[in-house]
């Protein structure tokens, strides 16, 4: 059983990798039984990594636009 990894641990993850622990995690809520801890921290995982991945595309397109502001993805 692993831990729920939070957005300061996903900072440092590259999108391929946030992709391997979405399937990663996809796997364990499969695996898992309602109403597990297992279950739980599954669950939360996918939506931290979700989230992650969200905000890498979001900064992604932003710099794509050309934009002036200084935005940083943050969690």
């Amino acid at each position: 059983m692993t831990g729920i990894y939070t957005a300061a641990d996903l900072r440092t993850y590259s999108l391929d990798q946030l992709y391997g622990l979405y399937r990663r995690f996809e796997r364990d809520l499969i695996e898992s039984t309602g109403g597990s801890p297992e279950r739980r921290i599954a669950l939360a995982n996918l939506e931290n990594v979700s989230h992650a991945i969200c905000l890498r595309y979001a900064f992604h397109n932003h710099l794509r636009r050309g934009s002036n502001r200084n935005f940083k993805p943050g969690f």
